[in-house]
């Protein structure tokens, strides 16, 4: 098996990351990566402490290092695009579309915060028919894929982050609709977009395998979309945290390749 080292998908102290872009970088030099992307989460207005807080700053240390790492490690600058975020994509090298939050009534309810948080949002938006939650969710995240200037999907499936731990809800026929439906939508309009298979929650939240799972994997492989692995990082120790086994998973859906970045772009490299 060719274990891919590299990861766009990564968080550093310009958002709610543990450490530097520096220090991600060192640790990526030290493992061997070929590449390192950032993606800090665009600036969010009510959200503060885990949304972006200098946009120039950010830009203009990620430019830095590029040049000090050039011919050692590829660096790249991006950025997680929140759904619910304005911002101007000409300075980055690429976007990972995200939702994290739904609007209800005026409310903001947090998706992937806690367990607890999850279930209020079901409770009080849908009277605890998650169901419903899924459904609002994957249109949320279906309208956010298909935004102008998106590469990548970010974490599919992020609304079942705590079941495995916590069983919150049944991940049956109703759900595997509405993902699935997401998932035509997505591939019928845009079949050039890349899907990550993020490890994020494996390193922080128990989840015992990457996003999107295995069925879900297995559908995006027949629709032919392309497929990135990221970690999702927010601790350098854990920057390539899952990546064995999520190679595996893909082999196992029948993916041949994955889209590493490389020479300033997304390109194909053979996984097996």
């Amino acid at each position: 098996m060719n274990m891919i080292k590299s990861n766009i998908h990564t968080h550093t102290t310009f958002c709610d990351g543990k450490d530097t872009p520096r220090e991600m970088a060192e640790e990526a030099l030290a493992r061997g990566f070929v590449s390192l992307g950032f993606s800090s989460h665009s600036p969010i207005a009510y959200h503060p402490s885990w949304g972006m807080r200098d946009e120039m700053a950010y830009i203009q240390a990620i430019a830095a290092l590029k040049e000090e790492y050039k011919g050692r490690l590829e660096i790249a600058c991006g950025v997680e695009w929140d759904f619910d975020s304005k911002i101007d994509l000409s300075s980055y090298d690429y976007t990972i579309s995200s939702v994290h939050q739904l609007h209800y009534e005026g409310r903001v309810y947090p998706l992937d915060l806690s367990a607890e948080s999850l279930a209020d949002c079901a409770k009080t938006c849908f009277d605890g028919d998650y169901d419903k939650l899924n459904q609002a969710y994957y249109a949320l995240v279906t309208k956010a894929a298909l935004r102008e200037g998106v590469d990548v999907v970010g974490h599919f499936d992020l609304i079942t982050k705590f079941n495995d731990a916590c069983g919150l809800f049944e991940e049956g026929a109703a759900y595997m609709e509405s993902a699935r439906h997401a998932i035509d939508v997505i591939s019928a309009s845009r079949p050039d977009l890349i899907f990550e298979v993020n490890t994020g929650a494996m390193a922080r939240a128990g989840r015992a395998e990457p996003y999107p799972r295995y069925a879900l994997l297995a559908y995006l492989r027949h629709k032919k979309m392309a497929v990135t692995i990221t970690s999702d990082c927010h601790d350098k120790t854990k920057l390539a945290v899952g990546y064995e086994q999520a190679m595996n998973e893909l082999m196992r859906a029948g993916y041949q390749s994955v889209k590493v970045w490389q020479d300033g772009a997304f390109r194909d490299v053979p996984i097996a």
